[in-house]
């Protein structure tokens, strides 16, 4: 239950992000959770800013998963959860983000 909280506060924030309406706009948003093994672990720190993600293979492909409240520290080897996103802009481009979706 918890890890849907965290997906609707992330695709709020993505939204409320963007300043503009989205819906009214036509956009098309869908997300999958998805599960995979860690392959390597990615962190940095700039002026006491952080950034963490994750390299998974998804469908096949290698992905990054971004953290984006950098308070994970998984290494690699363990599973995680993650939203994969898939955003159409009509007229636009359509796009694929993934965000870890974990407490």
């Amino acid at each position: 239950m918890r890890n849907w909280f965290y997906c609707i506060v992330i695709l709020l924030v993505l939204t409320t992000a963007t300043g503009c309406d989205l819906l009214r706009m036509g956009v098309n948003s869908s997300f999958t959770i998805e599960h995979a093994k860690v392959e390597r672990a990615f962190h940095a720190e700039a002026d006491g800013h952080r950034f963490v993600a994750y390299m998974v293979t998804w469908k096949a492909t290698q992905v990054v998963v971004s953290d984006p409240l950098c308070k994970s520290n998984h290494r690699e080897g363990e599973e995680i959860t993650f939203m994969a996103q898939r955003i159409a802009i009509p007229g636009g481009p359509k796009t694929l983000s993934f965000a870890l979706a974990e407490p």
